[in-house]
């Protein structure tokens, strides 16, 4: 992979670099006409941020998520009437490293298969425009582990700071 101005360039391989969402990709906004309601659109920091805490995750301020949204490499959303309702995210370098993150369903949308919808759509996202080389982490949630190791994650030991603490 070679980089250039604005972005990753296809290698020999003919597999592309990622481009994060915020700086050099192309978004496809929420399609009304889409049957299915996905698109590659983050949500916008409010709504990131209730949808966390909804959903039980850690907190962000607006001023982080504003932040976050804007410069992650990848992000499967569904929206439902405007609202974002299941998601997940990927982040990093585009490179070597990159971390499979925010993978959330509203609890009023749950059991419906969503989680695992979002966390497809990502992954292919990543086996399609990262190189085979780059390592996808992620930190789960206690319990949902059989659905990571599905798809081909294994465990790692590792451990985790926020940056005030």
């Amino acid at each position: 992979m070679h980089l250039r101005a604005g972005g990753f360039a296809p290698t020999a391989t003919g597999r592309a670099g990622a481009k994060a969402y915020g700086r050099a990709m192309t978004l496809s906004p929420p399609d009304p006409a889409a049957s299915d309601g996905w698109s590659d659109m983050p949500p916008d920091p409010e709504h990131y941020v209730a949808l966390r805490t909804t959903c039980g995750l850690g907190a962000r301020t607006v001023a982080a998520a504003r932040i976050g949204m804007e410069n992650g490499l990848h992000c499967s959303a569904l929206r439902k009437d405007g609202a974002v309702i299941a998601m997940a995210r990927i982040i990093g370098d585009g490179g070597c490293f990159t971390q499979l993150v925010d993978v959330m369903v509203h609890p009023d949308h749950r059991g419906q298969g969503h989680a695992r919808a979002a966390l497809d759509r990502a992954l292919g996202w990543a086996e399609a425009n990262l190189p085979e080389s780059c390592l996808v982490s992620l930190v789960s949630t206690p319990g949902v582990e059989p659905v990571y190791a599905a798809r081909g994650f294994r465990p790692l030991t590792g451990m985790v700071r926020n940056v005030g603490s």
